[in-house]
């Protein structure tokens, strides 16, 4: 199951939940993570990062394996970039593409998008207005740890609420 981690543990793309209390500050071990999951979904790792352990967890169990690609001259895609070189993984450039992979339809409209938001979603919100922010911007104006902000940017693109687009830029 391709998981995002949430404040309410893991939940799963395919509607069911996995209760699983989870400190955002100290994350899951990458052997959890595979173990977990469906699919697992690499965004940053440097070449001897715990994203490449879990990657490799997810080779060994059988699990779906996407990356991000980086920029070449970036310490944290060398491995991202290293994995896709070597044919471990597919490539993926938008969330859509996974959730499309797993039969499950991509629908945007604005009624979905004009849910509630969290305090901290609004937060991104505002930071956006209706501009293409970059990734180290929106990290210096909202206030929040890298991890924290990682996370919540993935879980507001995998609802519809923001799209990344490329070069590490969002938009509402």
């Amino acid at each position: 199951m391709l998981s995002i981690v949430n404040s309410y543990g893991l939940t799963g793309i395919d509607g069911y939940k996995v209760k699983v209390e989870v400190d955002i500050n100290q994350g899951l071990p990458g052997y959890d993570i595979a173990g977990l999951c469906r699919g697992v979904l690499i965004t940053k790792a440097t070449l001897k990062s715990g994203s490449m352990h879990t990657k490799e967890y997810a080779l060994e169990n059988g699990r779906d394996l996407f990356v991000v690609p980086g920029r070449i001259t970036d310490i944290y895609s060398q491995g991202c970039n290293q994995i896709i070189k070597n044919c471990q993984s597919a490539m993926v450039l938008d969330s859509s593409e996974i959730i499309s992979l797993y039969g499950k339809n991509v629908t945007n409209t604005n009624e979905e998008n004009h849910i509630q938001l969290s305090f901290d979603e609004q937060i991104i919100m505002d930071i956006l207005g209706s501009d293409e922010i970059g990734y180290d911007e929106i990290l210096s104006k909202c206030g929040m740890n890298q991890k924290t902000l990682n996370t919540l940017l993935m879980r507001m693109e995998l609802t519809g609420k923001i799209k990344k687009l490329p070069g590490n830029y969002y938009c509402k």
